[in-house]
């Protein structure tokens, strides 16, 4: 039987039109991740040769628990730090209002029982400049992560 340009297969035998393609490839890159990592500092999710970078998803909420200002997302208008309205930028009441609103921040995930805060660094530098580094555990992955967020606090 001949095969028409209207498809594969002759009138009556296959729909209209019907031509099966080949099964596509196996793909090279496997999964996708379970999280994209996202960066707040450049707004944009970040890659590496061309694929998006993977992170947990626990680690991708802590990380923009700390890094997001609370009340900029309309809506998720309670996530994030509130780090510039803290008043006083000098002292230990400083690193001990810094490790309040840290723990603010990640409340969600320790009531959660997420995540185990294990230190909170406060480095000040010049001109309102901060450091703050938070050092938790994972506790969906036990991994101990570090994470960095150099903060102007003006």
């Amino acid at each position: 039987m001949p095969t028409g340009g209207a498809g594969y297969s002759g009138a009556g035998f296959q729909p209209a039109g019907y031509n099966p393609q080949a099964d596509p490839a196996p793909s090279k890159v496997g999964s996708p991740p379970r999280a994209v990592n996202y960066d707040p500092t450049i707004r944009d999710f970040t890659t590496t040769n061309g694929y998006y970078d993977a992170i947990h998803p626990i680690d991708q909420a802590v990380a923009l628990a700390l890094t997001i200002e609370q009340g900029s997302l309309k809506s998720a208008p309670t996530v994030g730090q509130t780090y510039r309205k803290i008043p006083r930028l000098s002292g230990a009441s400083f690193v001990r209002q810094v490790e309040d609103r840290t723990s603010l921040a990640l409340k969600r995930l320790l009531d959660g029982q997420k995540i185990r805060v294990l230190a909170i660094e406060v480095q000040q530098g010049n001109f309102g400049q901060t450091k703050i580094a938070v050092t938790y555990v994972n506790l969906l992955t036990q991994k101990v992560v570090k994470h960095t967020n150099d903060t102007a606090l003006q």
